[in-house]
């Protein structure tokens, strides 16, 4: 069996740790302070299984409707309804205030609303229709 060997950040001694201890900690024989054994020196001595990449979670859908968004979007868009209505306070304020951006801003969200690029507050996509 091979053994680690380190030494104490604390006061410099020498020391040996079983290789099934790579990233426990231990007291140091010396100074008492709790060191943790390294586990950079276990990877030349074992080899090292690769591990699966960890999988993205799933972007989920909103529950919020495409076809009410674009109905209050093309009704009331200068007001900023549809805005409000997935979650977006701030931007519908704004967008009322300016009166959808003097239409510009409310043409733009209908077209992202109806290709299904427009998301709510979370940014989710509003898929359904």
């Amino acid at each position: 069996m091979t053994d680690i060997n380190f030494d104490c950040p604390h006061c410099q001694q020498n020391l040996e740790a079983p290789l099934e201890m790579a990233g426990d900690s231990l007291p140091c024989p010396t100074c008492g302070t709790l060191i943790q054994v390294p586990v950079k020196a276990l990877k030349a001595e074992r080899p090292r299984t690769a591990a699966p990449p960890p999988e993205e979670p799933e972007m989920s859908k909103s529950p919020k409707s495409r076809t009410a968004a674009a109905l209050c979007c093309l009704f009331l868009g200068p007001l900023g309804i549809h805005r409000f209505y997935v979650g977006k306070i701030g931007s519908g304020v704004a967008q009322c205030l300016t009166i959808g951006g003097l239409g510009i801003w409310s043409l733009i969200d209908l077209i992202r609303v109806l290709t299904g690029s427009f998301s709510d507050k979370e940014g989710r996509p509003l898929q359904a229709w």
